[in-house]
């Protein structure tokens, strides 16, 4: 029911919570058509209006199915209220977060029905265990994060084996575990534990293939399913394994090629180049620049048609910047990576442009060898690293924490080889 009708109802106790409730609805779903339209602020606003009628109606202490779907709708409120803020205040974020989930523990230790089974509430707490680990991490907060990971697992694989033969759960399940293996996976990554982080892909991507071979027309597996592969690549990349990196790679080209001839949504396109980028740094690493020059001009010839299509975002400019140098106009490369060094937030873009730079290092010799470069040439290189090492510099002074990735990125490996780098290294790891 519209709002507009909704003001025109007289109220009573006896409809009181009855009116408020459809409100609510009808609030969320303005949240949604904001959301749509791209229209954050008004999506927030609305949704804030929406919260604080759920907050009235569990305030009234309803009984029965009412207060269990009471404290439901309010927990689900404070998840969205949390995605809206967490990417600038994360600490208000992991506030809501905690909110949520005291409200489904409540559920799960004091339920006033049966409106929930017991494992779809335990479902509902691995869900904001999985949350605050997120914005935990974001906030360097590791062993907070493994922690609560750690407690969604133990929730998944139990009601997972309680779910055989159940298929109104058991695709929900399977599909929920495999994000929360995915999320451990990254964990380990910034612990730089590859064996850990290829062992939890490995069974991220069994649920997945089998979720995407169930149902070969759902987008949302097979795009999880070429996330994996992506991810797995990219593990075995830093275990220098780099042919079986490449093979994860093509996989997920395949999937992606496909989603992209059947909807050439941007998103989609982006993803390829991603992948083909990708697949470019594994053959690099593992036959040479000639080999891998094919897969960085495919990944270049995709981001053309999509700077083409309109101003580029901040990240697509970026990738354009890694991907123009890799296939040798490190010039215009190098006037990216300058722009993106003062876009905000600064350590992560200075770490990036920082990658510009070192990029165009190996811009300058496009498929050269050493002896064949001028002294002009190889002076453009020692300039290209002075300012790769300044970003990096810049970053760090800025906030940037992510030391694994300084020493293991692969878009780094040309400025790794001047000596400035190993000195600059010593200087900020953690004593």
């Amino acid at each position: 029911m519209a709002l507009s009708r909704l003001d025109k109802v007289a109220t009573s106790d006896a409809n009181a919570a009855v009116i408020d409730r459809a409100r609510a609805q009808a609030y969320l779903q303005k949240v949604y058509i904001f959301q749509q339209l791209l229209q954050s602020a008004e999506a927030a606003a609305s949704q804030r209006l929406a919260h604080e009628l759920l907050q009235k109606l569990v305030d009234a202490k309803p009984a029965g199915v009412d207060a269990d779907k009471g404290r439901g709708n309010l927990a689900v409120s404070f998840d969205e209220l949390a995605n809206q803020v967490k990417g600038r205040a994360p600490e208000k974020g992991r506030e809501y977060y905690v909110d949520a989930l005291k409200l489904r523990l409540d559920l799960l230790e004091n339920p006033q029905s049966d409106f929930y089974p017991r494992h779809v509430l335990e479902h509902f707490v691995a869900n904001s265990y999985d949350l605050l680990g997120e914005v935990e991490l974001r906030l360097d907060n590791v062993e907070a994060a493994r922690d609560y990971w750690r407690q969604s697992l133990e929730i998944r694989r139990r009601n997972l084996a309680l779910a055989i033969g159940d298929s109104e759960h058991n695709a929900d399940y399977r599909r929920s575990l495999a994000g929360t293996l995915a999320l451990q996976a990254q964990l380990s990554q910034r612990q730089r534990d590859w064996p850990a982080s290829r062992e939890a892909l490995e069974e991220c991507l069994t649920f997945r293939k089998a979720l995407a071979d169930e149902d070969p027309l759902n987008v949302t597996h097979r795009l999880s399913l070429a996330g994996t592969h992506r991810a797995l690549g990219d593990t075995l990349l830093f275990m220098n394994d780099a042919p079986a990196a490449a093979d994860h790679y093509r996989e997920s080209i395949a999937i992606v090629q496909q989603l992209v001839e059947t909807d050439g949504r941007l998103a989609f396109r982006r993803s390829l180049a991603d992948q083909y980028y990708r697949l470019a740094a594994a053959t690099l690493r593992a036959s040479g620049p000639a080999a891998a020059d094919e897969y960085f001009q495919k990944a270049l010839q995709i981001i053309d048609t999509l700077v083409a299509a309109g101003p580029p975002s901040a990240g697509l400019k970026t990738f354009w910047m890694v991907a123009l140098a890799r296939c040798g106009n490190h010039e215009k490369a190098a006037e990216l990576a300058e722009e993106v060094s003062f876009t905000e937030p600064q350590d992560r873009n200075l770490f990036q442009a920082a990658c510009g730079f070192s990029l165009c290092i190996a811009g300058v010799a496009h498929l050269k060898n050493a002896d064949q470069l001028t002294p002009d040439e190889l002076a453009r290189q020692e300039r290209y690293a002075a300012r790769a090492l300044d970003a990096l510099s810049r970053a760090v002074a800025k906030g940037y924490k992510d030391f694994t990735a300084i020493e293991t990125d692969p878009d780094l490996d040309p400025v790794r080889g001047f000596p400035g780098f190993g000195k600059f290294l010593n200087e900020i790891k953690p004593k």
